[in-house]
């Protein structure tokens, strides 16, 4: 099912639409562990909505798919939502929204719990704060999942990168601060994660972040060629072990 919100088409998050496809195949995965952990902290039932804004090419949303009777994928690039379309579609709760954290389109007190995931800064707070207010049911909750390179791997990477030109950032207007959406007394929790990944994988998800050059630019090369000696230096019989935190953060929303 597709629904269609107005979305703008010269936003920032549009840095993206190149990378869709990268994205999809390549982006790390949000712990299991955490997404049923929040689902039994939020008492969701296969009867609730959930609506996952920014959600890109759907690694979250999927994992909601056979947790409830409707998951809204609200995406506003639509390159990234046309990814999870293609791979999400089939099921018969996935409702593909192209809309945004402050204008998502949804009814009022639609949805049980909505849940975010690394574009929650992309978010302006206030505005998503009250359209988050909007669509809630009154005892709904929030969760904001994140994951991030854990610190010794992080130290032996820049080793060999520290070179490369520090790519281009858009400037995000949110926050990661769970205290500009949240009242007090929200719970946060946390997993440790790895995957092994051969260099194509690696690579993969190197260039589907924010910034990371595009292939035939004139830097693509020598990032390739930098990123290619960290992973032969560091990597083991081809794969290269990669280990990282993800976080959930679930609460109540503040009034706006």
């Amino acid at each position: 099912m597709r629904f269609v919100a107005d979305s703008p088409q010269d936003m920032p998050w549009h840095v993206y639409t190149d990378k869709a496809g990268l994205y999809a195949r390549f982006r790390w995965d949000y712990a299991p562990e955490l997404v049923a952990k929040v689902a039994s902290r939020t008492g969701l039932t296969p009867d609730h909505a959930v609506a996952d804004i920014g959600a890109g090419t759907g690694i979250l949303t999927q994992h909601f798919l056979d947790r409830a009777k409707r998951v809204y994928c609200v995406e506003p690039n639509v390159a990234m939502l046309r990814e999870a379309d293609s791979r999400l579609s089939s099921h018969p709760a996935f409702v593909s929204v192209r809309g945004r954290a402050e204008a998502t389109g949804l009814p009022d007190n639609s949805v049980h719990l909505i849940v975010a995931g690394m574009a929650f800064d992309w978010f302006q707070p206030e505005e998503a704060l009250r359209e988050f207010q909007r669509i809630l049911s009154p005892v709904g909750w929030l969760a904001v999942f994140r994951y991030k390179v854990d610190g010794p791997l992080l130290r032996k990477m820049s080793g060999y990168l520290w070179e490369l030109p520090q790519p281009p950032r858009s400037i995000r207007p949110g926050t990661n601060d769970p205290d500009r959406y949240m009242t007090v007394g929200y719970l946060t929790e946390e997993c440790k994660c790895s995957c092994e990944e051969t260099f194509e994988q690696y690579i993969g998800g190197v260039s589907a972040t924010e910034g990371a050059p595009s292939l035939g630019s004139p830097e693509y090369n020598e990032s390739y060629a930098a990123h290619r000696r960290a992973f032969l230096a560091l990597s083991v019989d081809g794969k290269l072990r990669m280990e990282y935190t993800c976080v959930a953060t679930v609460g109540r929303l503040r009034q706006p």
